[in-house]
């Protein structure tokens, strides 16, 4: 295992996921890349690295950790996956542990003590836009080489999800899974109150605004419907509006130079201060402190005109309010911007110091590969979008014309950036935005203190 994962770094990792508040960024139920369109081929017995073969006789044994409950939806899906690995590989026992990520992030604090201990399970589910950052701490095993036997290659997924796993010394360190995308939800019943046409929704953010504006509604001095709050849900997620605003975070030919507060960045975070100015912070922290739970949540219930979600959430409506008539836009952008979103997902890796490297490549490589139990299996029964993108082109993706405009983002979506310091990356932005809307710091004082703390985090790594 490398020296990398000191006693320090695991302790400072463990501090950041207990700070890094990541589930409103990453779903667990959304409904349903490089260069070139290669066909994805079904893995072939990994070879290479790992524990020795077992005694005549024996079953190779792997441990697999997930994340999914086994009561959920995904961990019974996953567990049909899991299943058929068994009954398809008679001569190995594939045993799969339930470990839950550390309350209110996406780390997981027990595979890191594994790691830390020299006892880490063979394969294990993880959030993707970690990867580079566990790579550079020397926690995951390198899978260049058992890709390249395996015919897996970059043209087979979508640019971003490979980026992700790449990140790091242009290495591959894990394999990706499923992915979403994030549009611009609206309540139609709201728009037309407010006097627009829900047919002619707004194209600029300059327009987006004038109609929010319009939308709000507040009785007895307490907001009672907003009519967009840009930092509610997956607006929250750091790096969003610096893409829509024409943002560049970082460069793969120079990855160890992160920009965050650029003129955009500023003018991005100080649009959110003027919402949060013009129309209270007090009143919205008040009245996004009674939304229910899902079933309740105010998109159900006509208190949002308008705000940034997951295609997920369309599974949410056909659940909770299959009788609200709403609709979805791509992202408004000022003058300068772009169309954009984010595609976050999940991928499947090895850790570093497994016992059995080549029968947890074997695993992670048909679990999350293109076999009938594989990657479109889950993505279909669980409604969300396979990176691999000859399975992404099943109809049952785009049947749904509004999950349609999701997946027809997907060739633009952009990616939190694969680098050692992503983690420490998403909670500053995350902290920095809300000293800006509280107004505890101008928003170039707040993401100048960003950029200062970025670059000693990357010293480390240099």
């Amino acid at each position: 295992m490398s020296e990398l994962l000191t006693r320090r770094n695991f302790l400072k990792y463990s501090a950041l996921a207990a700070g890094a508040v990541l589930a409103a960024c990453t779903p667990s139920a959304p409904t349903g890349g490089t260069e070139g369109g290669g066909e994805a081929t079904a893995p072939t017995a990994a070879s290479g690295g790992g524990a020795s073969a077992p005694a005549a006789g024996a079953k190779e044994k792997i441990l697999y950790w997930d994340n999914s409950s086994p009561e959920g939806l995904d961990g019974q899906v996953k567990e049909a996956m899991i299943q058929n690995y068994r009954d398809n590989n008679p001569d190995k026992e594939l045993e799969s542990v339930y470990k839950p990520t550390t309350a209110g992030t996406q780390m997981s604090e027990a595979l890191l003590t594994s790691i830390a201990a020299g006892n880490p399970p063979d394969a294990a589910y993880f959030d993707r836009f970690i990867v580079a950052a566990w790579a550079a701490e020397g926690s995951l095993t390198d899978l260049t080489d058992l890709c390249a036997s395996n015919g897996i290659t970059s043209d087979q997924y979508f640019p971003f999800a490979w980026t992700e796993v790449t990140g790091w010394q242009d290495k591959v360190w894990a394999l990706p899974f499923d992915t979403d995308t994030r549009a611009v939800y609206f309540d139609k019943a709201v728009i037309s109150e407010g006097g627009f046409d829900p047919e002619n929704m707004p194209t600029t953010l300059e327009e987006l605004d004038a109609m929010a504006e319009k939308l709000f509604k507040t009785e007895d001095g307490r907001m009672t419907r907003a009519g967009f709050i840009p930092w509610y849900g997956q607006g929250g997620c750091p790096y969003l509006w610096e893409w829509t605003w024409g943002h560049k975070f970082w460069d793969k030919s120079d990855p160890s130079n992160i920009v965050v507060n650029s003129d955009i960045c500023v003018a991005s975070m100080e649009w959110r201060r003027q919402y949060a100015e013009k129309y209270d912070i007090q009143a919205y922290e008040s009245f996004s402190s009674a939304f229910g739970t899902e079933a309740l949540s105010p998109f159900y219930v006509g208190q949002l005109g308008m705000w940034v979600d997951g295609d997920w959430r369309i599974a949410g409506f056909k659940k909770y309010a299959p009788d609200v008539d709403y609709g979805i836009i791509t992202t408004p952008f000022p003058a300068g911007g772009r169309t954009a979103t984010m595609a976050g997902g999940w991928s499947v890796v090895v850790p570093a110091g497994a016992k059995n490297v080549a029968g947890g490549f074997d695993f992670i490589s048909t679990f999350g590969g293109p076999g009938e139990f594989g990657m479109n299996y889950y993505c279909r029964e669980t409604a969300h979008i396979p990176t691999l993108k000859t399975l992404a082109e099943d109809p049952v993706y785009t049947e749904d014309p509004k999950h349609k405009v999701f997946m027809d983002l997907l060739p633009i979506a952009d990616t939190r950036p694969p680098v050692p310091i992503g983690q420490f990356l998403w909670t500053a932005l995350g902290e920095a935005r809300d000293l800006v809307i509280h107004g505890t710091k101008t928003a170039k004082e707040a993401l100048d203190d960003v950029q200062a703390n970025a670059a000693k985090e990357m010293e480390r790594f240099m």
